[in-house]
């Protein structure tokens, strides 16, 4: 079932077992609830009344008396706490469902990759290239990992030094080379991209990070012989584009699948010999504190691609950071739980405390902020019946203004759902006033970030 298909004869359209929605059917004799990927952020709907429909499966299978199966190469921190704490039952599949090994995870330290004074740095390093060349010389597959799409993630002038910059969130905008458009990735606004500088109309400007299509060009470059395809948000909009990306691939009428994470997601082929992941580094340098756990969860699945046939995989991880514990732990999931487990401790982060994040947003900033200052000393004020409660912040979003709008954020942080419900209650009454102004409040209990 999912939302964006009204004729049941669409339903076909999409993968029905994956829908948020299914759960919302009115079911009977219900047995068995399975949560596939249930680490997976997609389960938690943030627009609108923000749920998690992996939490609100265990709440109906124990509503219905049925099992819940919560499944997943690399569970969730608040999963595995209820593990471990006995809530619930660990069952553990050691070994891949064939026997085969796992594929052996190689770190390519970047800090010791040498290239020629002043040219540009290499997209992928010697032993990858090496590690590629072989692969399709025994007539293997290969899937490259780079988790942002578009050609460059900011174009700025060199004559004046300003960027495009989305006028409605104030972010760089991201070029798309083979549409000629600039795009902001958090808005949606598209505006035609020109050679000339818009502000002093110099043709100077420079292209500045990376994105997929840039790394399908410079792949493209170094194995021209080998047909290859690109599976990002960009390629896979079309009806039907993501299926026949993956059955040209599964069919080999292409050798090499680029893309963001989409190509990490579960696909099962018996002939992809070596998965490369260009940049690791980037998941981990996000502010948020879930950062290492996601970027964890998204190494292990796309390392899982390769070796699934009859040939061992070699995963081949590009980092600058080789020592971080996040890459040290890719062979070991229970060692990077356990770690992140502890600095989560240490810091009172979920899945030792619970979370509530409350975002006040409007166009007004110092308006914006007013409000968040007045609302966080009233939540302060209703809070101090209860022990082992903080309030933090205000403070602006990690993404300050996103569609016109100014963003700040208090998070209320605790042990009990029930003290966020009864702060919330006792603001209500106050947000009208806020509301006459323009200024939108929203919370959400259990947030999956807090950007």
């Amino acid at each position: 079932m999912s939302s964006a298909y009204t004729d049941p004869s669409s339903l076909a359209n999409t993968t029905s077992d994956r829908a948020r929605s299914a759960l919302f059917a009115p079911f009977r004799d219900l047995g068995l609830l399975v949560v596939d990927e249930e680490h997976d952020d997609s389960y938690k709907q943030d627009e609108g009344v923000p749920y998690s429909a992996r939490d609100l499966a265990v709440v109906l299978g124990r509503r219905h008396g049925a099992a819940v199966v919560l499944a997943t190469a690399t569970p969730s921190l608040e999963s595995w706490h209820n593990a471990t704490a006995g809530r619930y039952a660990l069952l553990e599949l050691p070994r891949r469902a064939t026997k085969r090994a796992v594929p052996t995870v190689e770190l390519i330290d970047m800090t010791q990759l040498a290239w020629p004074e002043g040219t540009p740095r290499p997209l992928l390093a010697d032993p990858v290239v090496t590690a590629l060349q072989q692969t399709f010389a025994r007539g293997g597959k290969a899937i490259v990992l780079y988790n942002r799409r578009g050609y460059a993630t900011q174009v700025q002038c060199t004559s004046c030094g300003s960027c495009w910059e989305c006028p409605n969130c104030g972010i760089s905008m991201t070029l798309h080379k083979r549409i000629e458009r600039m795009s902001c990735h958090y808005c949606g606004l598209s505006l035609r991209y020109t050679p000339a500088c818009p502000v002093c109309h110099a043709e100077s400007q420079e292209e500045l990070g990376k994105g997929t299509e840039q790394v399908e060009e410079g792949l493209k470059a170094l194995f021209p012989d080998i047909p290859m395809a690109r599976m990002d948000a960009d390629t896979t909009s079309g009806r039907g584009a993501h299926e026949r990306i993956l059955t040209a691939f599964r069919e080999g009428r292409t050798q090499l699948l680029v893309g963001t994470q989409i190509v990490a997601k579960g696909h099962d082929f018996p002939d992809v010999h070596t998965a490369v992941v260009v940049s690791a580094d980037r998941g981990f340098r996000i502010p948020d504190f879930r950062a290492a756990e996601r970027t964890f969860a998204l190494l292990v699945q796309v390392a899982g691609r390769a070796g699934r046939g009859d040939v061992a995989g070699r995963v081949l991880v590009q980092t600058w950071k080789p020592d971080h514990y996040v890459l040290q732990h890719l062979d070991d999931v229970r060692a990077f739980l356990h770690t992140e487990s502890r600095l989560r401790g240490t810091l009172a982060y979920p899945p030792f405390s619970r979370l509530c994040l409350v975002r006040v947003d409007g166009v007004d900033r110092k308006a914006v902020e007013r409000a968040a200052g007045e609302m966080a000393r009233a939540l302060r004020q209703s809070g101090r019946e209860y022990p082992r409660t903080a309030v933090l912040g205000p403070a602006a979003a990690a993404l300050p203004r996103l569609v016109g709008r100014w963003r700040f954020q208090i998070v209320l942080r605790g042990q009990h759902v029930k003290a966020f419900r009864d702060w919330i209650e006792a603001e209500l009454p106050g947000l009208g006033k806020w509301a006459k102004k323009g200024i939108r409040v929203s919370w959400d209990v259990d947030p999956r970030h807090l950007m």
